[in-house]
């Protein structure tokens, strides 16, 4: 993803939508080697997201 692309910008807004902050979602993620962060994410919302995704294959 392009720094400041509209994807990477909405992106963001999601991300301090969902922690509440900048420095929450820093504290929710590690860092790799390349200095990128990555975001933990809840196990409860990938578990949601694949049984949507289940039905909707199912359908």
């Amino acid at each position: 993803m392009k720094v400041n692309s509209p994807e990477s910008l909405e992106t963001g807004q999601r991300l301090v939508r969902e922690h509440g902050s900048w420095s929450a979602v820093r504290a929710k993620s590690h860092v790799t080697k390349d200095g990128v962060f990555v975001v933990k994410t809840d196990p409860k919302a990938i578990d949601e997201a694949l049984r949507r995704i289940q039905a909707m294959k199912a359908a």
